[in-house]
């Protein structure tokens, strides 16, 4: 197996660097890259804090709170790395926040929140998301994005 990884650099982006091996496809699901900016995508690569990780660095794009508190979700040990002129600007871990609001759909089939049109909140509770309509917990491996 090769000692090194040769990845270009990217001009102008962000690199979401540590995402748990296995995991970088769902996080181009979600962020619906395929269809935007060009990607590169590094998958099961050697790691010195975990045997095995993921990468994806994006050209021209930024990403929204939103967006970010969707890996945190899948990866919350991910580092976001902000890239202008071939530098790295900023250098941020995610974290999920207590609350999401209208960024997920509840697993639930009879939750309200899947019948009528309202905006969907949940709140950490215990390392689940507990719905605030239908007050089942959830893992984040239930939910569908």
């Amino acid at each position: 197996m090769r000692d090194d990884l040769k990845v270009s650099r990217i001009e102008s982006g962000t690199v979401i660097d540590h995402l748990p091996a296995g995991s970088a496809m769902k996080i181009v699901k979600i962020l619906e890259l395929e269809t935007d900016n060009p990607f590169i995508l590094a998958m099961n690569v050697d790691s010195s804090k975990n045997k095995k990780k993921d990468m994806i660095k994006i050209e021209d794009k930024f990403l929204s709170k939103e967006e970010t508190d969707k890996i945190s979700l899948m990866a919350p040990s991910a580092t976001i790395n902000i890239i202008k002129g071939q530098t790295v600007t900023d250098k941020r871990k995610v974290s999920p926040p207590k609350e999401f609001v209208g960024i997920l759909t509840c697993p639930n089939s009879v939750c309200i929140t899947n019948s009528e049109k309202c905006e969907t909140k949940f709140s950490e509770a215990s390392g689940k998301y507990k719905c605030y309509f239908c007050e089942r917990r959830f893992s984040t491996e239930e939910f569908e994005m």
